[in-house]
């Protein structure tokens, strides 16, 4: 058995990619930045011999840079320097959500590699000059990997939902297979919301606590989560319909705060989970 040990002693460990940021920097940062689309290439068949246990990680690392081109184009056709864009756009945009989300949910267990990966990728953002959106961006990901983390641990049996059915139909997860969620995430709440969807009922929508810079807490009635509460409603019957399945749902707003997340993780606190518990088991 001694012998057997001794043989693997000197075996290197394969590197994650995410667990080496310094490397990072140098090797990646400086291709990105002098814009040389072989040299980049090059990188990324260097990054797939060599992170070959890790080859999601090479996904995510690189395909950032793709999803980063289409937010500026959607960026600049919003800001009226562009006459148009491409009517797959948003599906370019969720399918990298979709990879990242997936990525997440897989290493929220190693928060070092979760922290380099959102450092890296800020950096990136200010290359292509979408920093101004790469907050919200974060939120939205983080929102997503925090419900699918939430509705595993209450057994709910969550999946994500395909590019194709959160760019067209807004759903960003299924609770089993006939439950769809759509996650919005906020700064400015202080505790969750849950809005329970069905096509007979009407909305019951709640009012939301906030807090104001001086850390003072008022209750006021949100108007513009009513209305996407109401259009969520609306395509999440036609799917039904479409499908021909009875299909329930949720529009959750998730307060991005540490006291209920791990901002780089998305792992939720016990008290979130109970909070959910509370409601999605009804």
């Amino acid at each position: 058995m001694a012998e057997q040990e001794n043989k693997f002693e000197g075996i290197k460990k394969p590197e994650r990619l995410f667990s080496n940021y310094e490397r990072l920097e140098v090797d990646f940062l400086n291709a990105l930045e002098h814009q040389d689309e072989k040299d980049i290439c090059k990188l990324q068949e260097r990054f797939n011999c060599e992170f070959n246990e890790d080859l999601e990680g090479v996904k995510v690392l690189f395909g950032f840079r793709k999803y980063a081109l289409a937010e500026k184009r959607l960026l600049d056709f919003r800001q009226g320097q562009a006459e148009e864009i491409s009517s797959t756009i948003y599906k370019e945009l969720t399918e990298y959500e979709f990879t990242i989300v997936d990525y997440l949910i897989k290493i929220y267990k190693r928060p070092e590699e979760a922290r380099n990966l959102w450092s890296i990728l800020e950096k990136m953002s200010k290359v292509y000059g979408i920093h101004s959106r790469f907050e919200q961006f974060k939120r939205g990901v983080i929102g997503q990997v925090t419900v699918y983390k939430i509705l595993e641990k209450l057994g709910r049996k969550p999946q994500l939902s395909s590019p194709e059915e959160d760019a067209y139909r807004a759903i960003d997860l299924w609770s089993y297979d006939d439950t769809a969620v759509q996650i919005k995430t906020s700064i400015h709440i202080t505790e969750p919301v849950i809005i329970g969807i069905s096509e007979a009922e009407e909305i019951a929508f709640p009012v939301v606590r906030v807090k104001d810079e001086q850390k003072n807490y008022e209750e006021f009635y949100n108007s513009k989560f009513f209305q996407e509460t109401r259009r969520f409603k609306t395509k999440l019957n036609k799917y039904a319909h479409k499908v021909h399945k009875n299909l329930k749902g949720y529009l959750i707003i998730v307060p991005i705060d540490e006291k209920y997340v791990d901002l780089d993780t998305g792992e939720p606190k016990p008290s979130l989970v109970e909070f959910f518990g509370k409601i999605i088991s009804r």
